[in-house]
């Protein structure tokens, strides 16, 4: 029976299909251009278009043969922004669609009333309670900080999304605990696909007006041309190939001469000589035309990068050659890193040299420096637009070293006079360029910052894929362009060069954390890479009075990592538990250790809501930072570390597993301690099972922090109500040797 109604169905599928034997070839060609016929009407039909990518025609013969044109990578990175930026947008159209007062809640927003109008600036007076908000609590969840692009509109709920857009545009100067001061910024966005038109109307005194995080992206343009230019662009063309470049042929004085600076570096920095694979990066390594140096938490890569520097400088001026030196980051702040770290060094370099040594001569410039910024030592500011007339001659001048972000040295080149404002993308200035926290750096950020290295040039790359990645709005791994997914445009700059497999000299000791806690990652993160990451450092806190057992059990000086777990389990992005937990140890790291939150002491969360409760309670803290998210802690470190894992509840915890779980934030949260690292969780984050792999993966970090480097019971009892116990190391096992 079975068998027969078997047949009966492929006879029945026969019959259906007898109707398209008679359909000739010609019938199926005119039936295919009459359906691209009906697409090009629907597609013309839209009513808004992205005008900015290129839509090439498509071969539909090639498509039937499956064969596809290759496209060019930056094509791939030119469309990477764009979606970007049009997601990015799309997520504040949402957030603005929402009335005044809900805008402010998310602490994404802010009511204002205006208390004076300056012509360029306007100071205004923070209005919490006319959004229905507790003031002490929303001041803690504000996200807007000083140096902020924003826009301000009236407060009026019937302003549509994008007349928030068209705000007028400012840069919060000041933002104190009652008062912000903004200064306007009215210029043109006429010409540019990324930035839209801003109205200028003065605010008038009294009225409430909503100040909005700014839409507009200042520097997508930049990117954009310089990945149209890219076929001028040595760096493009080397990561276009899909290999790593060929290696240069350094001339052999150069090589020498930087080899005999290197062998002078241990006695500049005597007693604490550089490691041998730092030393590799300051002495050899000048043939790769681009070297990745990853750096784990505490390895020192500023500090090498700031030796590795002047060696090259040193041995091409010895050799009787010019040097300028691009050093490229994402934000101000990581450039005076790399900045300080190379002025101090040629101060101690250049004591025991003569006058006459031509690396006397170095001068070190900052491109546009924030207003208020405080420069290293020996490092000029140079503000690109008024100081226009001299940067030909800046340019000209050799040994330089001229730090800024992708965007200033866009401008950098823009505002010279020889170009007449425009950009000469064909002049190649820089020897070597420096890119530092490139895990954070895009793609075409990386391709613009590169944008005028010498074909003989080098690029050095620094950063850690194992740290916090670049922020991005597209849903990407939900993007289904096949070019887009082979091309991989959404992976960090040093990712992306990492897996095309440029070489990597990886730093392996740090000397930052405890050697405990340095093993967990060894162990659980570096592994992968094949780093033997390890700490000599046996630094732990001085030993505390007998007092409540509770906090003496978690701030054991000689135990170095503590899990205070607790049985709570229905909290999601607040925790009060977990705050009365942290208090008295926060309270006595303060008053009985000494520890300051501006470099003693830090607590990291997850949520914008644990933050702003714990910050009430300490203000101290709050106002020195030192209670944050991860994002903000990266590059950080504090003799303690307390982390709240806060989200308790196991379904949450599983719905959010990728953000709650992520083993780069984690990494970013176990690696700032100096001295003590407490996790603050609950059991059921420790115990949590999940059936996707990657998820389960991701938990079992967590497991084996709390069961293999916290196994041990210092303390059990009830806390609030919780069921409490505080579990570690002994000091025996917390002080064996690192494994290597």
């Amino acid at each position: 029976d079975s068998d027969g109604r078997g047949l009966r169905a492929v006879s029945s599928e026969r019959r259906l299909l007898e109707m398209f034997r008679a359909v000739t070839p010609d019938q199926v060609r005119a039936f295919q251009a009459h359906r691209v016929r009906a697409l090009a009407h629907i597609e013309a039909s839209f009513e808004y278009k992205n005008a900015g990518i290129k839509k090439p025609s498509l071969r539909l013969d090639r498509i039937a043969l499956g064969a596809r044109q290759a496209v060019p990578l930056r094509v791939a990175l030119e469309e990477f922004i764009f979606l970007e930026h049009h997601a990015s947008l799309q997520e504040k159209l949402l957030h603005f669609a929402l009335p005044p007062a809900q805008r402010v809640a998310t602490g994404r927003s802010l009511l204002l009333v205006c208390l004076e109008d300056r012509r360029d600036s306007a100071l205004f007076r923070l209005d919490f309670e006319a959004a229905g908000l507790n003031p002490a609590l929303a001041r803690h969840a504000i996200r807007l900080k000083e140096g902020d692009w924003v826009v301000l509109s009236q407060a009026d709920a019937r302003r549509s999304p994008w007349e928030v857009v068209n705000g007028r545009r400012a840069v919060i100067a000041s933002l104190t605990e009652n008062e912000l001061l903004l200064f306007w910024r009215d210029f043109s966005s006429r010409g540019h696909r990324f930035r839209y038109v801003h109205r200028r109307d003065a605010p008038v005194p009294g009225m409430v007006y909503v100040l909005d995080e700014m839409a507009d992206d200042l520097n997508a343009d930049k990117q954009v041309a310089a990945c149209r230019e890219a076929e001028s662009n040595v760096f493009y063309r080397w990561i276009e190939a899909g290999q790593p470049p060929v290696p240069h042929q350094v001339p052999v004085d150069i090589l020498r001469g930087a080899r005999a600076f290197g062998r002078r570096v241990p006695r500049w920095e005597a007693p604490r000589a550089p490691t041998t694979r730092q030393a590799e990066i300051i002495g050899r390594r000048l043939a790769d035309p681009i070297l990745l140096v990853q750096g784990p938490p505490g390895t020192g890569k500023s500090h090498t990068v700031g030796w590795a520097v002047l060696s090259r400088v040193s041995a091409r001026l010895a050799a009787g050659q010019s040097m300028r030196v691009a050093i490229v980051c994402k934000t101000h702040t990581a450039v005076n890193i790399v900045l300080e770290s190379i002025s101090c060094k040629w101060r101690t370099a250049i004591d025991e040299r003569p006058a006459s040594d031509p690396l006397a001569a170095l001068e070190i410039f900052k491109l546009d420096p924030p207003e208020d910024e405080t420069l290293p030592n020996v490092v000029s500011g140079l503000k690109t637009y008024s100081a226009r007339r001299l940067l030909d001659t800046i340019l000209g001048c050799s040994p330089i070293v001229v730090g800024g972000t992708p965007a200033g040295f866009y401008n950098l080149m823009k505002w010279r006079e020889a170009g007449g404002r425009d950009v000469l993308w064909d002049e190649k200035h820089f020897d070597l360029v420096v890119m530092d926290e490139a895990s954070q750096m895009t793609l075409p950020e990386a391709v613009l910052a590169t944008a005028w290295l010498r074909p003989d040039g080098q690029a050095l790359v620094v950063g850690d894929h194992r740290q916090m990645p670049p922020i991005l709005a597209h849903t990407w791994e939900e993007e289904a362009r096949r070019h887009l997914a082979a091309a991989q445009p959404y992976k960090s700059a040093f990712e992306f060069l990492r897996d095309l497999g440029v070489p990597v000299v990886a730093l392996d000791e740090s000397f930052r954390l405890h050697r405990l806690q340095a093993e967990f990652l060894a162990e659980q993160i570096y592994r992968h890479d094949g780093i033997p990451f390890h700490s000599r450092q046996t630094h732990i806190l001085a030993p505390l009075p007998p007092g409540d057992p509770y906090v003496d059990a978690a701030l054991r000086g000689d135990v170095p990592i503590v899990v205070v777990e607790h049985d709570e389990a229905a909290s999601q992005q607040f925790n009060p538990t977990e705050i009365e937990l942290i208090s008295p140890l926060v309270a006595t790291c303060l008053e009985q250790l000494g520890l300051e939150g501006a470099d003693g002491l830090g607590v990291v969360v997850p949520f914008r809501a644990q933050k702003a409760a714990l910050r009430d309670r300490f203000p101290a803290l709050a106002a020195s930072e030192a209670i944050d998210t991860v994002e903000r802690f990266q590059g950080g470190e504090r003799d303690v570390i307390i982390v709240s894992a806060t989200a308790s509840d196991p379904d949450y915890v599983l719905a959010e597993a990728a953000f709650l779980l992520n083993p780069n934030r984690l990494t970013v949260a176990l690696s700032r301690p100096r001295k003590k690292l407490i996790v603050v969780a609950s059991q059921a984050l420790f115990r949590l099972l999940a059936a996707d792999l990657e998820v389960f993966e991701h938990a079992m970090l967590w497991k084996r922090l709390r069961y293999q480097f916290a196994p041990e019971p210092l303390w059990a009892g009830k806390r609030d109500g919780a069921r409490v116990r505080v579990l570690g190391c002994s000091p025996v096992v917390a002080l064996q040797p690192p494994q290597l």
